[in-house]
């Protein structure tokens, strides 16, 4: 009689841990919101879970939802013009973070021959730069036709059908 109580028993705490287990496994939704220092939401920010490919990105109010398998996860706040930030999930079902402003993050792009970004110091041929009052000083109608004669090897040509009128971009025979 006593081992059948001791089988019975033994049993009933396998199963009471291996129920635990499953429940600790259980995939949860984390959601949030991304937001700048003046309280905006900062749409398209990255949400990341630490060393994993699963991810999602903010909608246009700055807020977003994430499936999370583990309390021990962290997740990867990011956007483009923002410090990085890190939060450990731990029991919490939402999370909202500020990032603050990282103006170091963006710097100049030269943009070579069929998209490829280099440093302009990397190059062996001259560059050239427009800057934005050039292109806004032009009083064209479209701002694809404001372009036109500003850069060598760079060939626009347009309509003058008003603002919504296409324009050919020809960059050294392309």
């Amino acid at each position: 009689m006593r081992k059948i109580y001791l089988r019975v028993l033994l049993i009933c705490f396998t199963l009471t841990i291996l129920t635990f287990e499953s429940l600790q496994a259980q995939d949860r939704i984390v959601s949030g919101s991304v937001t700048e220092a003046s309280g905006s939401g900062i749409p398209g920010a990255t949400v990341l879970i630490k060393g994993t490919q699963n991810g999602t990105v903010t909608d246009f109010e700055g807020k977003y939802k994430i499936e999370v398998q583990s309390q021990n996860a962290t997740l990867l706040f990011s956007a483009i013009g923002y410090k990085k930030k890190q939060i450990k999930v731990g029991s919490k079902s939402e999370i909202n973070v500020v990032l603050k402003e990282d103006v170091k993050q963006l710097g100049e792009v030269v943009v070579t021959a069929l998209g490829v970004e280099r440093d302009e110091k990397a190059l062996g041929y001259s560059v050239q730069q427009v800057d934005s009052r050039q292109v806004s000083d032009v009083k064209a109608n479209n701002p694809m036709n404001a372009l036109a004669g500003k850069l060598s090897g760079v060939y626009i040509t347009g309509s003058g059908n008003g603002p919504t009128a296409s324009a050919n971009v020809n960059i050294r025979g392309t």
